[in-house]
């Protein structure tokens, strides 16, 4: 199941997740999108799966419920954070609200262009590992151990052989190319930590 890979839970902790909040209701989104949500008490950073269907196709029938579907968000984030979770929901609504949005989400032409769909400029960031003070420490670790700022998510990991929808296993090479996505504040704080010079180790 490509949500557990994103988040490093168990299939069954995501099975059993999508079943309660499918259970709960799918919130219907303009573009004739729909967003499943709940939170996990075993998550340390939340996880976005997006999923676009056909027309015809045997998910699109699955999530009738939601008024005939074209695509699904599906959003986990930690237990003990719901003002995260409500962060990130008001931003996703947002986004959703925006007159161009169903055109944009039906018409990107592969994975990166759809996520793009959920971006804004003050909300999105894009780095290198290595090209920063901060970042050249990045180079081996797992993105679990990084001390990022709690209202951003590394949403991509691009590297030579491919982008990755990354989970806090994810261990990070020197190249790799990250875009993150966050509230205007963690942005800001993202942005402030890598222009702040590291001071020497005693």
């Amino acid at each position: 199941m490509r949500l557990s890979r994103v988040t490093a839970l168990p299939v069954e902790r995501v099975a059993a997740g999508m079943e309660q909040a499918r259970e709960e209701g799918l919130v219907p989104m303009a573009g004739d999108v729909a967003l499943l949500h709940w939170r996990e008490t075993e998550l340390d950073r939340p996880a976005a799966l997006l999923l676009r269907f056909g027309d015809d196709d045997a998910a699109s029938r699955a999530f009738a419920t939601a008024g005939g579907a074209h695509g699904i968000i599906i959003l986990v984030s930690p237990e003990g954070d719901p003002g995260l979770h409500l962060r990130l929901l008001g931003h996703l609504a947002t986004r959703a609200g925006e007159s161009d949005f169903g055109h944009r989400w039906r018409s990107a032409p592969d994975g990166d262009a759809l996520r793009a769909t959920l971006m804004r400029e003050e909300r999105t960031l894009t780095l290198r590992v290595g090209d920063d003070e901060e970042a050249v420490e990045w180079a081996g670790k797992a993105l679990r151990d990084l001390d990022f700022p709690r209202d951003t998510l590394v949403a991509l990991v691009r590297r030579t052989e491919g982008a990755i929808v990354p989970n806090g296993e994810t261990v990070l090479r020197d190249g790799d190319r990250l875009t993150m996505i966050g509230t205007p504040e963690g942005i800001e704080a993202m942005v402030t930590r890598l222009s702040t010079p590291i001071p020497p180790r005693p």
